[in-house]
């Protein structure tokens, strides 16, 4: 009886779809096109209305949560507006058009509008707020049989971009823009960190560090005012560029410790508020300098002022207030209070570019860029640490006055040579080389002056000044071949290195204590090795096939204080992909993708033996997935679709006995079947069905979904 009231409701639900409601049409049907000013006078356009409706229903097991994040369903029904495009008269001596979106659950609103007088004048205006979604949970904790959750829905942020811009151009040559930009984000996310569960509690508990998911909530409010002038003539060139952006930030930051043992329990609360004041203007020259030889110079300068105040206090609850006693603080507990920071940055940069191209088959590129970039950062706060006299060898809790401070100097340059070459037949050859270096130096300070329990003179922490060089360079090759007109060979390769190196003077921290980045490290060598290949190939008229397969190698090698050189890192990257089309009749298309990827990074601290052992291990990256499509016309009023993708995800390492779990082991199916209606040539329809389903072995299920989505369209022109 069950199954049958379903049946009857689905039937229901699908025919009443097919009559009055709509979803995603196909791209040449119902894709929003949203023109631009800075196109020529877009091609006339029928004018649309096109509504939607999505119904959603998921097993009773479902994780709602993960399923709105991972696929934006939600257990509720939805739809709305999915586009309006109006557009006056294209032949008035005033365009205007508009195109617009307004959708619930999840919620999206968008609207463009643009208004202009060709040649003369151009307004546009954007506007769009949606929905991003979250979902607070950790990960499955082994050796307790647990799930961390902060939440049991979905976590949910909302976003408000705002653009507005005007371009009038008083000669024909001349243009003038004056823009503004606003964007908003407000809500709560997930930031999954590291926490303990049983910090320093070993009666016959595990001693194990888990992932513990944290709760971010705050908002985050930039505003931009952009000025430009840009005089065009032909090939030649200049404009320029001023701009002006504030940027405000309130955040919190929730981490609950020690979540499995109520004895240890509580929240770590940081709260931050941040405000940047940025500030730039940019400016180019483009010149023919003769028929042959053309160049450009440019130059940029940035500046950056902001501050940052804020907490991190250890408590009962999340709003808890600073309490030097409180009862379950731990040790390595460490908060601070009345932060008070600021930061500057200062950025000049001058580029210059020249291309030469003869009447010929090749063609020289040449260009050099120099930088020279500045930054101060200061910072004062009250410490609040819960640690060990070494002395009576007993718990204690600290408080201390904290100041740091930190200066950067930096100077860049760096230049490219390209050369593309087509004198082979069917042939065209390229090369490009680049190459950098960087030196400069930071200067660090760090002080303490210790107030509970045992007040002192001022310690300095940190007195470090560190130069350092780095080293850029990179090269590639590749070739365009085209054997016959059915077939294209491109074949692509590259090697990149980066080396840095690092001094120290003035360094005042014991000799053991290098914990402060980049204080331990005296060089590091990054390279990297890829070779890539496409082929294009028409097998027959109604076959056509794209293969890409693409091989990577990349290395760390790394010098500190204490070791001789050694390889700290080496990955190894094979990716495969086949794209296959097949349209045997004009009706009926398939199309078929399959990607593997063989990814995996090798450390040695794999290797340890000892207390150590097991706590890092070598992780492959690897995963699969596939998918086939067919488009069928079936008649002149009916069209069917139907889809499949799987991905494969298989790397997980249940090392939860020793520290955290590592990796995944993921499947994912998403299936769809689609039937579209063209009534006349001004109304069209869509009935569709989908289904999503995803289990995630590492989470014990706790992360698992599966849903069935009915949704459809109707759209109408005029």
């Amino acid at each position: 009886m069950e199954d049958n009231a379903m049946k009857t409701a689905c039937f229901k639900q699908l025919t009443w779809l097919a009559l009055s409601s709509a979803m995603f049409l196909p791209a040449s049907v119902s894709g929003v096109q949203f023109y631009t000013s800075d196109t020529e006078e877009p091609e006339p356009r029928q004018n649309e209305l096109s509504f939607t409706y999505t119904s959603s229903e998921f097993e009773d097991d479902a994780n709602l949560g993960q399923a709105a994040e991972s696929v934006r369903v939600l257990d509720k029904d939805g739809g709305g507006v999915e586009n309006f495009h109006y557009e006056n008269d294209p032949y008035a001596d005033w365009r205007f058009l508009m195109d617009g979106r307004w959708l619930v659950n999840p919620d999206e609103l968008s609207l463009t509008i643009e208004a202009f007088k060709l040649e003369e004048i151009f307004f546009d205006l954007e506007f769009r707020h949606w929905v991003e979604f979250d979902f607070g949970g950790g990960v499955w904790y082994a050796p307790r049989n647990a799930y961390f959750t902060l939440s049991d829905s979905a976590l949910e942020e909302e976003i408000d971009q705002l653009k507005v811009s005007l371009r009038f151009k008083p000669t024909d040559t001349l243009q003038l823009r004056v823009a503004y930009d606003f964007f908003n984000r407000e809500g709560q996310s997930l930031s999954t960190v590291f926490g303990d569960n049983y910090q320093y509690r070993v009666s016959g508990q595990p001693k194990s560090r888990g992932i513990v998911p944290a709760l971010s909530e705050g908002q985050e409010t930039v505003h931009k005012v952009e000025i430009g002038i840009e005089h065009k003539e032909e090939i030649n060139r200049a404009g320029a560029r001023a701009f002006y952006q504030s940027r405000e930030s309130d955040k919190k930051l929730t981490v609950e410790r020690g979540a499995s043992d109520a004895r240890a329990n509580r929240y770590a609360t940081h709260q931050q508020e941040t405000k940047d004041d940025l500030f730039g203007f940019s400016g180019y020259v483009r010149r023919a300098m003769t028929d042959n030889l053309s160049g450009s110079i440019g130059m940029a300068y940035t500046q950056l002022d902001g501050d940052v105040t804020g907490s991190r206090v250890f408590g009962a609850n999340p709003d808890a207030a600073y309490d030097i006693d409180f009862a379950r603080s731990q040790l390595d507990d460490r908060g601070f209070l009345d932060l008070d920071g600021s930061r500057k940055l200062k950025q000049w940069i001058f580029n210059g570019n020249l291309v030469y191209e003869p009447q010929g088959s090749y063609r020289w590129m040449a260009g050099v860029r120099l930088e020279h970039l500045s930054t101060e950062a200061m910072g004062s706060y009250f410490d609040t640490f819960d640690t060990v006299d070494f002395g009576d060898l007993q718990r204690q809790n600290q408080e201390a006055d904290m100041f740091s401070v930190s200066d950067k100097t930096a100077e860049d340059i760096s230049g490219f040579l390209e050369f593309r070459f087509k004198g082979i037949p069917k042939t065209l050859v390229y090369t490009r080389v680049e190459a950098a270096t960087q030196s400069g130096d930071l200067k660090e300070g760090w002080t303490r002056t210790e107030i509970l329990p045992n007040p002192g003179s001022l310690e300095r922490l940190l007195d470090r000044a560190t130069g350092f060089d780095r080293e850029t360079t990179f090269w590639e090759v590749g070739l365009n071949y085209d054997p016959f007109r059915r077939m294209r060979i491109s074949v692509e390769g590259y090697i990149k290195s980066r080396k840095n190196e690092y001094d120290f003077a003035n360094v005042t921290i014991p000799d053991a204590d290098f914990t402060l980045y980049p204080g331990y490290i005296e060089y590091q060598d990054f390279y990297t090795e890829d070779l890539n290949a496409r082929v294009h190939w028409k097998i027959l008229d109604t076959l056509r096939s794209v293969s890409r397969v693409d091989f990577q190698n990349t290395t760390i090698d790394s010098r500190d204080r204490l070791n001789d050189e050694l390889r700290t890192s080496d990955r190894e990257r094979v990716v495969f992909n086949q794209a296959l089309t097949w349209a045997p009749h004009p009706r009926f298309i398939i199309t078929g993708n399959y990607t593997l990827v063989d990814d995996l990074t090798e450390v040695p601290t794999a290797d340890l033996e000892g207390t150590f052992s097991g706590i890092i291990v070598n992780i492959p990256n690897d995963y699969w997935q596939a998918d086939v499509s067919l488009y069928f016309v079936l008649t002149s009023l009916i069209d069917i679709q139907v889809g499949y993708n799987y991905m494969e995800i298989d790397n997980y390492v249940d090392n939860a006995a020793i520290t955290v779990p590592y990796g995944s082991e993921i499947e994912q199916h998403h299936g769809t079947a689609s039937v579209f209606f063209h009534f006349t040539s001004n109304m069209a329809a869509r009935i569709g069905y989908h289904y999503y389903e995803q289990t995630d072995l590492a989470t014990a299920g706790m992360t698992d979904f599966s849903v069935h989505v009915f949704n459809g369209s109707l759209q109408m022109k005029f």
